[in-house]
């Protein structure tokens, strides 16, 4: 049975057709299209903007075209959508012209044409529009569909400026900020985000936001006031639908801490914009405990909701909750499975993941599959399995040992700056396997490894003072790399500190102090990680 208001929703919609009258017709279709005094129907909005269109309307066309170009309640068709703007253009639609251009500028559902995209811009200028001009100058500056002129896309630009055009604020102001073509002027580029942002340009909230939070204490006396300041810029911006503001406001509460009631504002915002990106770092918050108690119920359900959209960073992670049994049973099908799938979307970091998988499950038959993912990983660009699949070459997992592929993939690793790769190269330098002995690069590369932070490297150096192996013997050097090595956990090191006092290398016998090391060795082994 229909209720009140679907019949007097009826009863508007028979009599608005029955005028005739495209303009109100058009009206009608965009309160069913928006859901604006009606109930939202994507279906009834269009075929009313149909009923006008065959009119020659071109709202009621250009709003049509709209429909199908987002797939708003019919499945997207790029050419129909095409066919509707040119119709809409032809009846003076300026929006349609604009929106033909952006079109055939970045091919949208066609073939790129730079030339139609001008010629577009060009009719919509004439007509006297400001946000062509804006486009014009964008098209001189990218040389599309006319021989690229900086001096006059800017020229182009300041006079949008003047005409108050906020976009092209935004792009002369992020011009100015990242020194594109202009002279680099962070002042200059400020003002023009300000103005935009005036204007209501969610683009410049975004950006001038992201200023607000990069900003160093030198430049500003209160960091933390330059970040609620770029907070409310966001969410001026998120209401404005802008989910890179959304993105990085969640970002923003994941480096720094607000108030327990911001973070639940936060929860709110995200699940509200719908924001892959942002549903990702809202569930790592949760996974972590920042901002928020930790919850693993809830990261597991977001993380779950990201699956369900082909989020591979989300099945990554969700992987690793079920392997640990993090706010789930562990279940390491399920973490296979979900590797698995983000492998055939084509992410590389899954396939690092899969194989650690293989090598580190107990089972040593399963090496070789680690291996020939890795592989892969390597050939697709992934470089930060370079370093596991040397370190596989260089141990003779999943195969036959290869010192020379090992030997190569270290160099490349180290070449991007991997510590680890560095470590295990000046081993192979050291010991003279798959390459010459070479005492002073191994030493080299062992201290670049320890400026990077790397406790084994510390202890393989202190090591080699003690034990004069490849380099002049020093018990000195040899208990100061070992203590720092101690103070990241590295308990190799720990013990050998409590052999030197025990046995009084370079120093006094002190049993008390051999006592306290190996205390502490034995204690860090037994703590649960």
């Amino acid at each position: 049975m229909e209720t009140n208001r679907q019949i007097n929703e009826k009863i508007l919609t028979q009599s608005i057709i029955r005028s005739g009258n495209p303009d109100k017709i058009c009206k009608l279709g965009t309160m069913f299209h928006l859901g604006k005094g009606v109930e939202q129907n994507y279906s009834k909005a269009r075929i009313i903007y149909k009923i006008a269109a065959d009119k020659g309307h071109g709202d009621s066309l250009y709003n049509l075209a709209s429909m199908y170009i987002f797939g708003e309640g019919v499945e997207k068709n790029y050419d129909t959508a095409r066919e509707l703007y040119e119709k809409a253009s032809q009846v003076g639609v300026v929006d349609a012209m604009l929106k033909l251009s952006e079109i055939y500028e970045e091919g949208i559902g066609c073939t790129i044409d730079y030339e139609k995209a001008y010629s577009f811009c060009k009719q919509a200028l004439d007509k006297g529009n400001v946000s062509a001009l804006t486009g014009l100058a964008m098209m001189y500056k990218n040389g599309h569909g006319v021989t690229q002129n900086m001096e006059k896309a800017i020229k182009l630009l300041k006079k949008s400026v003047q005409k108050k055009d906020d976009h092209a604020m935004y792009l002369l102001a992020k011009m100015y900020k990242n020194g594109d073509c202009v002279e680099q002027n962070e002042k200059r580029a400020i003002i023009l985000y300000k103005m935009a942002v005036d204007l209501g340009n969610s683009f410049a909230m975004n950006e001038l936001a992201s200023i607000f939070v990069t900003y160093e204490k030198s430049k500003h006396p209160s960091v933390q006031d330059n970040y609620v300041t770029a907070r409310n810029l966001y969410e001026r911006a998120i209401a404005l639908g802008n989910n890179d503001a959304l993105y990085n406001l969640t970002i923003l509460c994941g480096c720094t801490l607000f108030d327990t009631e911001y973070y639940e504002k936060l929860h709110k915002l995200v699940l509200n914009g719908g924001d892959v990106r942002s549903t990702f770092e809202l569930s790592l918050m949760y996974q972590r405990g920042h901002g928020f108690v930790k919850d693993y119920a809830k990261s597991l359900e977001l993380f779950e909701h990201n699956v369900q959209l082909n989020d591979t960073n989300s099945m990554n992670e969700l992987a690793i909750m079920y392997l640990l049994g993090q706010g789930t049973q562990k279940n390491e099908i399920k973490c296979v499975e979900l590797l698995e799938k983000a492998v055939t979307l084509g992410d590389t970091n899954a396939l690092c993941n899969l194989a650690n998988y293989y090598l580190h499950n107990g089972d040593p038959s399963q090496q070789s599959k680690a291996r020939q993912l890795l592989e892969k990983s390597v050939e697709l660009g992934e470089h930060k399995c370079l370093y596991m699949l040397a370190n596989i070459c260089d141990q003779g997992k999943g195969g036959d040992v290869d010192y020379k592929t090992a030997f190569d993939l270290y160099q490349k690793a180290v070449s991007i700056g991997d510590a680890r790769a560095m470590n295990s190269l000046a081993i192979m330098y050291g010991s003279g396997h798959g390459v010459d002995v070479d005492y002073e690069k191994a030493k080299n590369l062992l201290e670049m490894s320890i400026e990077m932070g790397n406790p084994l490297a510390m202890y393989n150096l202190a090591f080699a003072y003690e034990q004069g192996f490849g380099v002049q013997q020093d018990y000195s050097k040899a208990r100061e790399l070992y203590e720092k090595a101690s103070e990241h956990g590295e308990t190799q090191s720990m013990l050998r500190l409590s052999e030197i006092y025990e046995q009084g290398k370079g120093i006094p016998v002190d049993s008390m102090k051999a006592t306290e090391w190996q205390e502490k060795a034995d204690k860090f082994m037994t703590e649960p990680k």
